[in-house]
């Protein structure tokens, strides 16, 4: 860039005049036509004494873009006009981040800030959580205590379509175990049980409201269909549409249950059999069962014998 210097006495500054002498000063190309002021393609406008930050429309991308270089600090702030004298004490950025400010400047935390730490994308905030609205709406919340999910739904994990709208939640889309034995939900919490108070590893305890007309078939806490299992080349053993694989061992006044049924009637929809005397077609139980097994009832245990199958 040249160095000169030029007076003016008694003489009309007009575009003309003032393009020439900006040419004699400034070695790249700047349009300056219609009334517009800036910098034509892959040209820079740089701000700052040790040329900071360039801005420029760069036409070497696949499609052309307005790009921002950034250096020293690798930061842009955005804030409030009035906060633009305000010193928030960030430190120098390892990668370009994008920080924009609460308009509480007395607070120099409040901000979010987006960046790619050259291995994945992170989103940050200097204090405070990260809400997710849409419409205005809060649907959830990220801090330091979790992710709390908002709202009423529905939510989607993996898959949508209009049939799962229907559900409030819903989990579904193929996955493959890599190594060892998985699920498609898995719970391995700790979870610290209040005083005189009972504590569960899963909690119903929905609402569900009848339909104005109508008949419902079943209405259930809790609902297991049979899965599906697709034959491979594998071995079976056994399947199971509810497995549980033993009882608690903790030192307890009452009893460890493998299942513990409180109250109610408990329906068993099975083929079940009569034995001969009566109406049906079973066989005369053996004089002598295989085993017996332990039921308990209202707290008392009762002994209930089996018997091998002829």
């Amino acid at each position: 860039m040249a160095s000169r210097l030029k007076t003016w006495t008694a003489e009309e500054l007009g575009s003309a005049t003032l393009n020439a002498e900006f040419d004699n000063i400034y070695t790249g190309t700047v349009d300056r036509t219609a009334g517009r002021w800036g910098a034509n393609d892959d040209i820079p406008v740089v701000f700052g004494t040790s040329q900071d930050a360039y801005l420029e429309w760069d036409t070497t991308q696949t499609n052309d873009a307005l790009m921002l270089g950034l250096s020293g600090s690798r930061t842009l702030i955005v804030c409030e006009v009035a906060d633009m004298g305000t010193n928030f004490g960030l430190t120098n950025r390892t990668n370009p981040s994008v920080l924009v400010h609460s308009s509480d400047a007395t607070t120099v935390a409040d901000y979010i800030e987006i960046y790619h730490d050259q291995t994945d994308g992170v989103v940050n905030v200097g204090t405070g959580a990260i809400k997710f609205s849409r419409a205005g709406s809060l649907v959830g919340t990220l801090s330091t205590t979790g992710f709390l999910i908002q709202g009423t739904g529905p939510y989607y994990f993996g898959y949508t379509d209009d049939y799962y709208a229907l559900n409030q939640f819903s989990l579904r889309g193929a996955y493959t175990i890599d190594g060892g034995a998985g699920a498609a939900f898995y719970s391995d919490s700790v979870i610290t049980a209040y005083a005189a108070n009972n504590a569960y590893g899963l909690w119903l305890a929905n609402t569900i409201v009848e339909a104005a007309s109508g008949t419902h078939a079943l209405l259930a806490g809790l609902a297991i269909t049979a899965p599906v299992i697709t034959p491979g080349v594998a071995t079976v053993t056994n399947t199971a549409s509810l497995y549980i694989s033993a009882a608690p061992t903790a030192t307890v006044t009452g009893g460890n249950y493998s299942l513990f049924i409180d109250a109610g009637t408990i329906r068993y929809d099975a083929t079940v059999q009569t034995t001969v005397g009566a109406a049906g077609a079973g066989d005369a139980l053996p004089a002598t069962p295989t085993g017996y097994f332990i039921i308990n009832l209202s707290g008392t245990d009762f002994v209930v014998p089996y018997y091998a199958q002829a």
